[in-house]
């Protein structure tokens, strides 16, 4: 029974690791393909991190990306990266006002997809 000593918490926290080790080597069979700063990437998959975001955006995929655009709320294309050829793709986003903007990313086996970025500083 815990009861809140120094072992006690060094014990949870050993736990917490071996939990996280686990999760990290869990073989999903082609379900989650790859873990992010502990964000998991179904197959096909993009995500975008942090969120809300300030001054960038991380973009990670199960698959390479190909380019990505950002459109605001009226449809303008205020971001364009091109050639990314990258699982990971970092966006500057220092340049654009808080609000909403659509993601589109083009992988590059022609998959697209759409998600929602919101900034906030």
């Amino acid at each position: 029974e815990a009861d809140g000593t120094p072992d006690d918490i060094i014990s949870l926290v050993d736990l917490a690791k071996l939990a996280k080790k686990a999760y990290r080597n869990f073989e999903t069979k082609g379900v989650i393909t790859s873990v992010v700063d502990d964000v998991a990437i179904a197959a096909g998959e993009s995500r975008l991190h942090p969120m809300p975001a300030q001054n960038q955006c991380t973009v990670t995929s199960s698959a390479p990306i190909k380019r990505i655009m950002v459109y605001d709320v009226l449809g303008n294309a205020v971001l364009n990266a091109d050639d990314c050829g990258s699982e990971r793709v970092l966006l500057s986003t220092a340049h654009l006002a808080n609000g909403a903007y659509y993601v589109v990313i083009h992988h590059v086996g022609g998959m697209q997809y759409t998600q929602t970025m919101t900034i906030l500083r």
